[in-house]
């Protein structure tokens, strides 16, 4: 069964992009929020911009030079970046909007196994120009596990737990626990 990527909320494009398939009983679901962004750079001559998010889910960190070349990650197209993202999504266009919100849900499995430890949710926002092209207006990125952490508000208690599951699919098991509030 290939890995599975479910478009919701404001998503304007979803796909999964890895040939790793993902069976069902070996995989969680995890979902990300692309809420909105604030003060980006000015890229139009107008004075705005027209943002929107690109998300990938990454082998390896993509900000780690020793893993991507900062030129050839600069590129829109990078071939490496390519190589190791297993998913891909894009929010809509906000058009006019230097503090832009775009409510943006996307979701998709992950492995849960110790390969998740090395998974990277990758952001770039883009500045939408048909006539100069896209211009990368910023980008960061995360580690997974740490993104879905931060995502949960644990009390004592659960980072106690947290912190004595060293294994990968134990940590996912606690972070997807039905008694956390998100």
């Amino acid at each position: 069964a290939a890995a599975s990527a479910a478009k919701q909320g404001t998503a304007d494009r979803a796909e999964p992009c890895g040939e790793d398939d993902v069976e069902a009983e070996d995989a969680r679901r995890v979902r990300v929020l692309v809420a909105r962004a604030t003060g980006l750079p000015q890229a139009d001559f107008l004075g705005s911009a027209d943002p929107y998010v690109e998300l990938r889910l990454v082998r390896g960190n993509p900000l780690d030079a020793s893993f991507i070349e900062p030129k050839e990650l600069r590129k829109n197209k990078s071939k490496v970046l390519e190589a190791n993202t297993i998913f891909k999504a894009t929010t809509e266009v906000v058009r006019g909007s230097l503090d832009p919100r775009w409510e943006a849900s996307f979701s998709f499995e992950v492995p849960n196994s110790g390969a998740t430890a090395e998974l990277f949710l990758y952001l770039r926002v883009y500045d939408h120009d048909l006539v100069t092209g896209e211009t990368c207006l910023g980008h960061v990125a995360a580690r997974l596990l740490d993104a879905i952490a931060a995502g949960r508000e644990l009390s004592l208690g659960w980072q106690a737990v947290l912190r004595q599951s060293p294994a990968v699919p134990d940590r996912l098991a606690v972070l997807s626990d039905s008694r956390l509030r998100a």
